[in-house]
């Protein structure tokens, strides 16, 4: 009797002897955040159990759906997030039973590595391995927001808070904020004008910052080595290059014309005329309009180029590349003038009597135009 006491007692620290090697041989495989973890912890999750060939009741347990039906929720899992961060994530949406053993069981999961940022629909009648195999494939978060060519910087945040949900005025305040675009390489203390038009792919969830950064970016990707040298050969600086293209894309409606337009523009300027550009005025006003009178072109700001020669201070809009290659490489054909016809293109003209002459032909064709449109209507 004594010899089998000796023997049993000699078998159980035997066996907990091994038992401690195979947990230390556990721990140093383990991440250093589950190193932490108390052995205690470990068997109140089952999980020491299961790893060392045990039952694993209360992993079972641990393991079973959150709900006895289904419930599929949508959730989002932001990128960088850990396991035990989406573990939490999805004990607070009561999709899961333990956050501690989602991080568990993931880390001994084939998927362990696989879980994807993006949207997904989590069912809680799934048990927590099945979730967890199921979070592998995500839907795309992003959406596609066009940003139109000419539109200025309020108008862009407009569209970004109806297509995005982000806040117009914070936009406008960030996109104002000189430290901020000093941060972006932007000098000049505005974004407008940098703000490159063009159709983004933008997750669901993005803010202010990064819609900035991500239009600005483009900005800079598409303005490459080769403008800024050409726009060192004719010896402008990039906010005056920008300024330029903001005048040429609110005036040019036809690409073609745009070269043509760039070019009255650069014969005005080194001639030492006024530009007297509507879009210049329609910007000091605050407003779009169709038609500008005397009293709107007395406005006193330095954006009415009616007033004041030389360029305004910045950007009256956002251009896109084809007003950028207008301003660097114009088509200088001796013209001063252009006026609209009213269908989207311009009659140029070399001198102030072929532009008083053209804007007198337009005048009469437009009213010739009413005219007939008139006597259609008495008609129907």
């Amino acid at each position: 009797m004594i010899h089998k006491r000796i023997h049993n007692r000699d078998k159980s620290i035997l066996d907990a002897a091994r038992q401690r090697l195979r947990w230390a041989s556990l721990r140093e495989r383990l991440p250093g955040w589950l190193q932490g973890v108390s052995v205690f912890v470990w068997v109140a999750l089952g999980g020491c159990a299961a790893i060392l060939g045990g039952s694993g009741v209360t992993a079972h347990l641990l393991n079973r759906p959150a709900v006895s039906r289904s419930l599929v929720r949508e959730v989002v899992i932001e990128r960088g997030m850990s396991t035990r961060q989406i573990g939490a994530l999805l004990e607070r949406e009561g999709l899961i039973r333990s956050a501690s053993f989602f991080a568990l069981a993931t880390y001994f999961s084939p998927a362990a590595h696989r879980l994807q940022a993006g949207l997904h629909d989590v069912d809680g009648g799934m048990t927590t391995t099945a979730i967890i195999l199921s979070l592998e494939t995500a839907r795309d978060l992003s959406r596609s927001v066009t940003i139109p060519e000419g539109l200025t910087l309020k108008e862009i945040a407009v569209i970004l808070q109806r297509e995005t949900g982000i806040d117009a005025a914070k936009f406008v305040g960030l996109a104002m904020d000189g430290a901020f675009c000093r941060e972006l390489g932007i000098a000049e203390g505005s974004l407008e004008g940098y703000l490159f038009p063009e159709t983004y792919r933008l997750p669901v969830h993005v803010d202010e910052r990064q819609v900035a950064r991500m239009m600005v970016g483009q900005f800079q990707k598409v303005f490459d080595g080769t403008m800024r040298a050409r726009a060192g050969m004719l010896r402008m600086s990039v906010h005056q290059v920008m300024t330029l293209a903001s005048i040429v894309e609110r005036e040019a409606k036809v690409d073609t014309e745009r070269p043509l337009i760039s070019g009255v523009f650069h014969r005005r300027l080194k001639a030492g005329m006024r530009l007297e550009s509507d879009p210049t005025t329609e910007y000091a006003l605050g407003i779009r309009k169709a038609h500008l009178y005397h009293s709107d072109i007395a406005v006193d700001s330095p954006y009415n180029t009616y007033r004041y020669p030389g360029l305004p201070p910045g950007p009256i809009a956002n251009p896109g590349r084809a007003s950028l290659r207008a301003v660097l490489y114009p088509a200088d054909m001796g013209y001063f003038y252009f006026v609209a016809r009213g269908d989207g293109t311009h009659i140029l003209s070399r001198t102030k009597q072929e532009h008083d002459r053209a804007r007198a032909q337009i005048k009469k064709e437009q009213k010739k135009q009413l005219t007939a449109r008139d006597a259609r209507r008495r008609e129907g």
